[in-house]
């Protein structure tokens, strides 16, 4: 099966962001299509879905939310 990933999709990333954070774990896109973003800005998760060009990015972007969190 093929899903396109346009706005009746995104509630897909939105599950699995909400499964993520409730299990204390994190939901980064790596190098997502021009198609996803622009699902994510059409249902207003830009903001809330983090995403990077490179796996190292991601790791980057995890690491460094860790250090605030433990120093605040």
């Amino acid at each position: 099966e093929i899903i396109t990933f346009d706005i009746e999709n995104a509630y897909i990333f939105a599950d699995i962001y909400k499964i993520c954070a409730e299990n204390g774990g994190k939901f980064i896109l790596i190098n997502p299509s021009k198609e996803v973003k622009e699902a994510l800005a059409n249902a207003y998760l830009e903001d809330v879905i983090k995403y990077t060009t490179t796996v190292e990015d991601a790791v980057s972007m995890v690491l460094k939310e860790e250090n605030t969190t433990q120093s605040n």
